[in-house]
């Protein structure tokens, strides 16, 4: 007999049998480790029971029971036994816990043969071993607890976390059977059933989810121990999800940095730069850099060498840069175009410059309109500086003179491509005709495309030639009204006022005829006349051309800006506006304008300082051109030297043999006057010697000048440009010669003297005296040494014993050296005169014969000139 089993109570304690039962053979009981390690799955033992259950022996309707019904059916089992007397079902039930399902008269056979034992109510109950409901219920509460991780257990009613296997099912009269709440010891009331019957946790819905746990237990043992680890809390699973979120972003940046990596990085470069520069661009260390060129094919690279920027832009790419060469020209401002009808637009004063040499009257010319314009306004004498002035004619129309501080700004303005003036009067005095000035002035005119208008001054002087100048100026290419031409000649004096209305009807016409016009509205454009500092600051006369300049306006010329600080007159007033075609001096320069430069109104500061910006860039542009340009030179003779040396040639004599090379560098004002004086000194030299212009620009000389003059033993011809003290002390330091001077003559001069320096001396023979031999007798010198002597007879001249000699035999020369002894009986003398008789002894000669004649001579060197 087996122990009577303990039943469990509510609470959980132990309950004694009301009545002891006959428990089945031992081997209709199986363990609960049996049951739960059975072979066969989970889903083995639902399909037993479902279908043990649903067979219904009572003969009800077959139900299908899930794996909630379990719980009751065993507790059934435990508390009646077989439901009205249903052994049946009750041993079915058994075997199927134990995971043994059974054919059906297997089951009735096994069940026929259990022992059974009556209860207080009559009824039968299954016997068991003491502990296999208690394992049973901590193996099937850590079951669920595993397969539904995170969910509670359904409570029980009184509030422990308990398996609910106090529900029974119970059957009804018609044989249905209905799940009950069964207590041992306090029944549960009606009113609780529908919350203590929830939905179980091994219900068949729950199958999808079981399944694909399973699948999930596939993985590795760390994610399947992530998975199944119910015992994880929520702050460990938050560390594990923010370790892999970081991870995720850690890999997502390296995979940016790479693509930044491969991709190319955006880079400006201008049109030239140097290496150092480049360098910088690139951030790379100067000396690694020029490392890495020379590993790139470059030869001869130094810090200072200047490159293209196609060239820049090979070398960016080797670091992985995206090159663009920037011009920047958009940066820049440009005048605006002219407009389609002119004809519409308002007109203006038309602008006459004054040209002609200094000595002809131009001056007085200048000061006659000047006083005739002040007698007019009846105000007080006007500043002599300034450039530009308005006169008011009789007639009424006003006329804006210029006059030009010297040839260099009209030269500049004309380079630049622009009519800063509309109408030239060229002054030529009477007495003294066509100079070479005028010619020059002529020619500016000319080139400049300007109207002419012919002044011939001094016509009040008796020795006024007015037919010979008109006949000069034909000769010239100037077509004068008198010879079938259109270039008006008008007879003046400056200084008596004689044909000056003439001139000014002249100016009048001419003007009409042109009909000039501009733009009265929109942006100031304009050209400086002249600049100088002053008391109060940098001023800068600006003769306006097209638009309307105000005060608080942005103006840029050349390399440099201004803001409008006030606007004068010629008179000094202040002005609030300066028309087209009026000369107005300019305050608030930053910095002091070059005469000629153009002037182009900004629309606000920032567009001016980067318009200035990009002229100065481009200037440093332009010096790195030259030195680029310098550098392959140097680099092509440098090549060809090496070619000669390889060849066994000579240097330039060798084409053209006997002729020497005096190198030049050319520095001054202007571009036209570093023409001027390149083709005056080229014009020197002859078939000896020749000049060579290696270098030629125009600003003030540098460093690299001396430095580039000492190398390649240059002559430096500084014309009308102050030299820096600095400057001219490393000239000094190099040995290099600097020819400063103002005036063209000059610079000829000096350089047809550099040049004579090279003509080989000119050398002469000049004979001193002559002696016939008479006699020749020997003598003895030291160590038994005889030598030779010649007895002569000095026939012209005088012999001098530091003379040369000659000796000649039957008009051949056979000896020509120096003399060794002169002397008197046995005295020695430096000298013998005409008529007198001495020996003479020759150094390295004695073979004197009588009636030889000796001449002594004399090397006479005379510098020659070109």
């Amino acid at each position: 007999m087996s122990p009577t089993p303990k039943y469990r109570s509510t609470n959980g304690q132990q309950a004694q049998s009301p009545s002891q039962t006959t428990s089945a053979p031992e081997t209709s009981v199986a363990s609960p480790a049996t049951v739960l390690s059975s072979a066969s799955s989970r889903t083995a033992h639902r399909k037993a029971i479902t279908s043990e259950l649903s067979q219904n022996p009572a003969g009800g309707a077959p139900k299908k029971i899930g794996w909630g019904s379990f719980s009751h059916r065993k507790q059934q089992v435990l508390t009646h036994g077989h439901s009205h007397g249903n052994d049946s079902t009750s041993s079915e039930i058994t075997r199927s816990a134990r995971g043994k399902p059974k054919s059906r008269q297997t089951q009735n056979t096994a069940s026929a043969s259990s022992a059974t034992a009556t209860s207080e109510n009559g009824s039968r109950i299954g016997v068991s071993e003491q502990d296999f409901w208690a394992e049973l219920d901590t193996r099937v509460s850590s079951l669920a607890e595993g397969k539904s991780k995170g969910r509670r257990e359904p409570t029980a009613t009184d509030g422990s976390n308990r398996t609910s296997i106090d529900q029974a099912p119970r059957k009804d009269e018609d044989g249905s059977v209905h799940s009950q709440n069964v207590a041992l010891h306090h029944p549960v009331s009606d009113n609780t059933r529908g919350k203590e019957r929830r939905k179980s946790r091994f219900d068949i819905e729950d199958e999808p989810a079981s399944d694909q746990r399973t699948k999930k237990s596939k993985k590795s043992a760390r994610g399947r121990r992530v998975e199944l680890e119910e015992d994880w809390d929520d702050s460990s699973s938050h560390r594990w999800e923010r370790k892999k979120r970081l991870k995720a972003e850690k890999e997502a940046r390296k995979e940016r940095a790479l693509r930044e990596e491969n991709r190319a990085m955006p880079i400006f470069l201008p049109e030239y730069i140097s290496v150092s520069n480049l360098a910088q661009a690139l951030k790379q260390r100067p000396d690694q850099f020029l490392v890495d060129m020379e590993e790139m094919g470059f030869e001869n690279v130094t810090p200072d060498t200047i490159m293209t920027g196609e060239t820049a832009a090979l070398i960016s790419m080797e670091y992985g840069f995206d090159p663009t060469v920037d011009t920047g020209s958009q940066r820049d401002l440009k005048p605006r175009p002219i407009a389609d009808d002119v004809s519409s637009l308002p007109s203006r004063p038309p602008v006459v410059t004054i040209m002609g040499h200094v000595d002809h009257g131009k001056t007085t010319l200048l000061d006659w309109l000047r006083k005739s314009s002040v007698a007019s306004q009846e105000y007080g004498g006007i500043t002599q500086h300034i450039g530009a002035f308005v006169v008011q004619m009789s007639m009424g129309k006003r006329i804006t003179f210029l006059d030009t501080p010297g040839h260099a700004a009209f030269l500049s303005m004309r380079q630049r491509g622009a009519n800063i003036t509309d109408i030239v009067v060229l002054v030529v005095a009477a007495d003294d005709s066509v100079m070479p000035q005028t010619l020059e002035a002529l020619k500016h005119a000319t080139s400049a495309k300007v109207p002419i208008i012919v002044a011939i001054n001094k016509v009040d002087k008796e020795d006024a030639r007015i037919d010979q100048v008109k006949a000069d100026l034909a000769r010239h290419g100037v077509e004068i009204e008198d010879y079938g031409g259109d270039v008006q000649v008008v007879c003046v004096s400056g200084k008596t006022g004689q044909g000056m209305p003439d001139l000014e009807e002249s100016i009048i016409t001419l003007s009409e005829v042109l009909d000039v016009r501009a733009e009265a509205d929109g942006m100031a454009e304009g050209w400086i006349v002249e600049s100088s500092v002053k008391q109060n600051g940098k001023a800068a006369t600006v003769l306006v051309k097209r638009g309307t300049l105000r005060p608080g306006d942005f103006i840029v010329a050349g390399k440099t800006w201004a803001r409008v600080r006030a606007l004068r007159n010629e008179a000094g007033t202040e002005l609030l506006e300066a028309a087209p075609g009026s000369p107005v001096e300019v305050w608030g320069w930053r910095e002091l304008p070059d005469a000629g430069e153009q002037v182009l109104q900004a629309p606000d500061e920032g567009k001016a300082k980067t318009a200035v910006q990009y002229r100065l860039e481009m200037a440093e542009r332009e010096r790195n051109s030259v030195q680029l340009a310098e550098q392959e030179q140097r680099q092509r003779e440098k090549a060809a030297a090496e070619d000669k040396v390889a060849e066994g040639a000579d240097d330039d004599s060798a084409s053209e043999p006997g002729i020497l090379y005096q190198n030049f560098t050319v520095r001054a004002d202007v571009v036209g006057s570093v023409e001027a004086v390149c083709g005056s000194v080229l014009e020197l030299g002859n078939n000896e010697v020749r000049p060579k212009v290696l270098r030629a620009a125009a600003g003030q000389i540098s460093e690299y000048d001396i430095d580039h003059a000492a190398a390649s033993k240059s002559v430096i011809i500084n014309f009308n440009v102050p030299i820096l003290p600095r400057i001219k002390q490393r000239a000094e330091e190099a040995k290099v010669k600097i020819l400063d001077h103002n005036v063209i003559y000059h610079v000829v001069d000096d350089a047809k003297a550099v040049l004579s320096g090279l003509l080989p001396m000119s050398v002469t023979y000049r004979v001193s005296g002559e002696a016939d031999i008479i006699q020749v007798f020997s003598i003895n010198l030291k160590g038994r040494v005889f030598k030779n002597i010649a007895g002569c007879r000095v026939r012209n001249g005088s012999i001098k014993k530091s003379s040369l000699v000659k000796v000649l035999r039957k008009g051949k020369v056979i000896f020509d050296g120096s003399i060794d002894t002169l002397k008197h009986v046995k005295k020695d003398v430096m000298e013998m005169g005409k008529g007198t008789e001495c020996g003479i002894g020759l150094e390295g000669f004695g073979d004197f014969l009588v009636d030889d004649q000796i001449q002594t001579y004399e090397v006479v060197k005379e510098r020659r000139a070109l």
